[in-house]
């Protein structure tokens, strides 16, 4: 997104490209760092032994290490939507507003998601929500630079219409594609895109809906908590993209 050249940018600059790295690995352990703190406070229990047992775990785990290690920018996108998540249920709505859409800036993927959190605030969240969104994301890029959006949103219309068969891309439409080709085993070290059949990209999108139906049901029937459905969206939002690398999985 050009809003997250803009922030890199300086950086790139004045820093070598070793020094870049160091830098990006750095914002990953803070990363993990905050989002250790968040999730003990988003289990709604105290620090206990057990919790602190999980969240090294998942600070640990094969996901975040391997985002951290391909200078990836994942966890701190994490981080960014459960603090702006904080920020809503605090009735602090222009900090959470401003945490989830530099969440978006950083990956655009995860904006179903924070349009979710500001929906479940209510309507007036939810405008409110909208409008620093628009504000974050289309005013400011066109006064950095219009050509740059123009550039960043033809690419991104594209997105749902290509995938790879590599390993380490675990989406659905992936999968899919991979079933209708015998030799794809072939391509998977080979990172080169391929067209997604029409079917199959829309029966992913129908997939995605089916879960998220179902997750309503789920929640008016057994009650589940509006921060319940925040972390489950966590989940369920890795059905969508058509490229779903391993490091996403720390949304899990």
């Amino acid at each position: 997104h050009p809003i997250y050249l803009l922030l890199v940018a300086p950086f790139a600059a004045l820093l070598t490209i070793d020094q870049f790295v160091w830098l990006l690995l750095a914002i990953n352990a803070i990363s993990a760092g905050v989002l250790a703190l968040e999730l003990v406070r988003l289990s709604g229990n105290g620090v206990g032994d057990r919790n602190l047992l999980a969240v090294a775990s998942v600070c640990a785990s094969f996901p975040a290490l391997y985002g951290a290690f391909l200078g990836q920018n994942v966890l701190p996108t994490l981080v960014l939507l459960i603090v702006g998540w904080r920020y809503l249920k605090e009735q602090r709505t222009l900090q959470g507003g401003v945490m989830l859409v530099l969440a978006i800036v950083l990956k655009a993927w995860v904006a179903p998601v924070a349009f979710l959190a500001f929906a479940t605030h209510g309507w007036r969240t939810f405008i409110a929500g909208v409008g620093i969104s628009i504000i974050g994301l289309l005013a400011i890029p066109y006064v950095i630079d219009a050509e740059l959006l123009a550039a960043y949103f033809d690419v991104a219309s594209r997105l749902t219409s290509i995938t790879v068969y590599p390993f380490n891309n675990v989406s659905v439409t992936a999968w899919l594609v991979r079933l209708l080709n015998p030799d794809w085993a072939e391509w998977a070290f080979i990172w080169s895109a391929k067209a997604v059949p029409a079917p199959i990209r829309y029966g992913a999108i129908l997939v995605f809906i089916g879960v998220l139906l179902l997750g309503f049901w789920c929640y008016r029937t057994s009650g589940v908590s509006d921060t319940g459905i925040f972390v489950a969206s966590l989940a369920l939002l890795l059905l969508l993209p058509s490229v779903c690398w391993t490091h996403y999985l720390v949304f899990l």
